[in-house]
């Protein structure tokens, strides 16, 4: 791979100016802290055992932090006279200690939670920034509750960091954007495992987790681990799913919308001995047809969904910790014309019909061998087997992808401020799809068989580092993978975190990214065009350098707490694959660049949280452009700029709740050569509606008993939709019908009520 000499200048010029950077912190060092570690502990049954994911923060601020799989966590310790330790967690009631000195405490948690105690000594916030070396905000279900959340893409509605954005508009596919980049580049894991969203379900995989099963979503903007694979280009998302709730071991959450689309989810969970373990169950059932804006088509498909899922977990006190999972997924997702009958009308050429069948089963196991008190071996393994049906119009496109994720690492604590990991890794996906055009009305070119096989092994170390007490963290490691296509491919990565007080945190990460793009899954609204597709070369290689840096302050004034960030963050890359409509207006050209395209990423955001309010106040600025000969281009379908307003108000017991969100989107540029695209005569929209900027308003609301929530909402409530999302819509079978050109939202106001209980019935 060759970068640019201009590239390669501006990574050196932007090095340099993060060592000179790192020169002028480090001195300040010398006026270390001191840190309280310690082991959280819980006894239920007669049995104390380590308590995974308690909150440990210091009264009155926001440092805190979560206790890991064995109990521990460590934390900067607190000179404030006076000032308490409180612990939290969902099967213990809160605990307060007042920690006189810094060192080795030891905390069991002895009083569960009774059915009707309602906790009002101390929370942790819903949404908080984790102590780590890299930036890393924590969603917990507390904040997932603050919408309806019905999968992980709408779990993001009151974050910044994310964006869930739709793909294609009539399958209503949906996508985790960051740092301005599509959502291919976001590395999505399931409980710690990578490659569980990806391939055929890369595009589909946000919308098969339940939000009612995810425990807490750890969001990384940047480079990362090299430990979970080199395709992490913008970031990371790391949904944790539930797997103890011992007090209210059963859930129920039933939902419906405006559409009349009806979601139930359940779940009951058991512990035994040594064994706990989750079965979880989620349906989804069609709602009714609309056509709002007249067009003829659908404005929202008609899904119906069924997905069983069961998680158990094994400890053998302290010498062996296993968690797996297994998961099946039953969908049919029918878009496409308002008079459409699948029977009659499938894959013909008299209205347009638009069916996706996925058929999932997947499997996950998470499994850690202590190997004395500083030495583990960690294992983490996954497989899938996914099958595809899907009809765009005359088109079929049929796939079967058997894929396979394996990992086994060896993590040493070899000194007091140092903590090796080094292992070896494994990634396999066989995809076999074959594309039928079937009458083929404009001459496509693309049918027959599109088979991919990716096998490929690689072997990774990395080292985390603190010093001065903790208050300067380094993380650096790299891996190499072997590709087929390119050989050994090395990814380097390094994050730093340096405390310049008890309040403020400046991070900075840098690294390589390296991923095979594959443009038919990836981009599923291409089969819906009447374009031709043409792969230009071999457009599946990609390359890219991410680094940045971020600055967090935590303050308090009076009554009011909160923090102030400053991201920035660049994603610079040497061969980015990317899906071009404007070389030829009965095109869409999958291609390299020819030159460098980049991200430049900011984002600016305030929180405040006083008596039972919290706000959040956010502005992101993404631009994503290419330059060629010297020229700039902004890459299509991109959001310049972004703002976004959050409150949250609640009663003093919790037991009411309310959410308001604003939104506001600027302009996105939009391809521009379909405005010269001759098409047949008639009163059809030749041209795009072109992008403009809007506001959206969201509203939800709770109330909550002992054992019962009731929520209602109204999203979208100013009813802002595009008016016409479809191009030559009334002639879809003709030149010019393009469903791709999707900026803004579509269904328009969607209003939605449910209930969700849980309780003990053991």
């Amino acid at each position: 791979m060759q970068y640019s000499h201009a590239f390669v200048a501006r990574v050196r010029k932007r090095t340099s100016t993060i060592i000179i950077l790192l020169a002028l912190l480090i001195p300040a060092a010398l006026h270390s802290q001191q840190q309280v570690t310690g082991t959280v502990r819980g006894e239920l049954n007669n049995e104390i055992q380590p308590v995974e994911g308690a909150h440990v923060y210091w009264a009155g601020t926001r440092s805190g932090t979560v206790t890991d799989r064995k109990g521990r966590f460590q934390l900067q310790y607190s000179e404030s006279p006076g000032t308490s330790l409180i612990v939290s967690h969902v099967q213990f009631r809160a605990d307060t200690l007042v920690v006189p000195n810094p060192g080795e405490i030891t905390i069991t948690l002895t009083q569960a939670r009774s059915a009707g105690e309602v906790e009002i000594t101390a929370t942790a916030p819903d949404t908080y920034i984790a102590p780590l070396t890299q930036k890393t905000e924590v969603i917990t279900s507390d904040e997932l509750e603050h919408a309806a959340c019905c999968d992980l893409a709408g779990c993001f509605g009151t974050t910044a960091t994310v964006q869930a954005e739709a793909v294609d508009i009539v399958t209503d596919t949906k996508q985790l954007s960051m740092l301005g980049l599509d959502g291919r580049y976001t590395q999505v894991l399931v409980d710690d495992v990578p490659q569980m969203v990806s391939g055929l379900n890369a595009r589909f995989g946000v919308s098969f987790l339940p939000g009612p099963f995810i425990d807490r979503i750890y969001v990384s903007k940047g480079a990362n681990s090299v430990i979970q694979g080199s395709d992490a280009f913008s970031g990371q998302v790391n949904v944790m799913l539930h797997e103890s709730d011992g007090e209210r071991p059963l859930l129920f959450n039933a939902f419906t919308n405006s559409f009349l689309e009806q979601q139930y989810n359940a779940y009951v969970m058991r512990s035994m001995d040594r064994w706990s373990g989750m079965l979880a169950v989620q349906g989804i059932r069609r709602g009714v047809r609309r056509d709002r804006n007249g067009d003829g088509f659908m404005d929202a498909p008609l899904t119906d969904r069924f997905s069983l899922f069961t998680k158990w977990m094994y400890e053998n006190d302290g010498a062996l910790l296993m968690r797996s999972g297994l998961k099946y997924t039953w969908e049919d997702r029918l878009g496409g014309s308002m008079d459409f009958e699948q029977e009659r009308d499938l894959g013909g050429g008299r209205r347009y019909s638009q069916l996706i069948q996925n058929r999932r089963i997947e499997f996950y196991n998470r499994t850690e061998f202590p190997l004395g008190e500083q030495q583990a071996l960690k294992l983490h393994l996954a497989g899938s087997r996914h099958q595809q049906q899907a009809w765009y119009g005359t088109t079929l496109f049929d796939a079967i992808e058997h894929s396979g994720y394996a990992d086994i690492a060896y993590s040493s604590t070899w000194t007091d401020d140092q903590v090796l990991l080094a292992g070896a890794s494994w990634q396999y996906s066989n995809l076999d799809a074959s594309i039928d055009l079937g009458s083929n009305p404009h001459g496509k070119s693309y049918a027959g068989n599109h088979d991919d096989l990716i096998s490929s092994p690689g072997i990774f170390v990395e080292n985390a580092s603190s010093f001065f007490e903790d208050r300067l963290g380094i993380v650096a490691g790299a891996r190499v993978d072997y590709h087929r296509l390119d050989g050994a491919v090395l990814t380097p990565r390094a994050m730093l975190r340096y405390n310049l007080d008890e309040e403020t945190t400046v991070r900075a990460s840098a690294g390589t990214a390296y991923r095979n793009a594959r443009p038919f899954l990836e981009h599923p609204a291409a089969f819906a065009s009447w374009r031709d597709i043409v792969i230009e070369g071999d457009p599946r290689r990609e390359r890219a350098v991410n680094f940045g840096a971020n600055l967090t302050h935590m303050y308090t004034t009076g009554e009011i707490r909160g923090t102030l960030s400053l991201d920035a963050y660049r994603t610079v890359f040497s061969r980015q694959v990317v899906a071009e409509y404007d070389d030829d207006p009965s095109l869409v050209v999958f291609r390299n660049i020819d030159g460098t395209s980049a991200a430049d990423n900011i984002l600016l955001e305030a929180t405040a949280e006083i008596a039972a309010a919290t706000c959040r106040l956010a502005y992101t600025y993404s631009d994503n452009y290419e330059e060629i000969n010297g020229e700039t281009r902004r890459i299509p379908f991109t959001t310049l700029h972004r703002v976004l307003g959050v409150l949250h108000l609640s009663t003093e017991d919790e037991s009411w709740q309310g959410t308001l969100t604003l939104e506001w989107h600027g302009e996105q540029t939009l391809p521009s050569t379909i405005a010269s695209l001759p098409l047949t005569p008639g009163p059809t929209a030749a041209v795009p509606e072109p992008s403009r900027s809007f506001s959206l308003v969201h509203l939800h609301a709770q109330h909550r008993w002992d054992w019962l929530d009731i929520y209602v909402g109204v999203e979208n409530l100013l009813d802002f939709r595009q008016q016409s999302p479809i191009l030559n819509a009334q002639r879809p079978f003709e030149r010019g019908f393009e469903t791709a050109f999707v900026w803004g939202p579509v269904r328009g106001r969607e209003v939605y009520a449910g209930i969700r209980t849980r309780v003990n019935v053991f």
